[in-house]
């Protein structure tokens, strides 16, 4: 059960990376915030802490750029 719910999170971030922007550099972000996003994956608190792991470009006025962007 493992490799399935892991192959859906890279089919996940596959879509996120190809269909929303801000997503585009998704893996290095992770990456170069890795100590936060290990505390955020362990934290007790994943809901509400959740590290900015998406570019924010304010530029983009579109509905998911709203959304996205409307807690930062």
């Amino acid at each position: 059960m493992r490799n399935k719910d892991f192959s859906l999170q890279k089919r996940a971030l596959a879509h996120l990376k190809a269909n929303i922007p801000a997503f585009k550099n998704v893996e290095r972000q992770i990456t170069s915030n890795s100590d936060a996003f290990d505390k955020w994956l362990n934290s007790n608190d994943s809901t509400t802490k959740v590290p900015q792991i998406w570019e924010n470009k304010t530029d983009n006025n579109d509905e998911i750029s709203k959304a996205v962007y409307s807690y930062v």
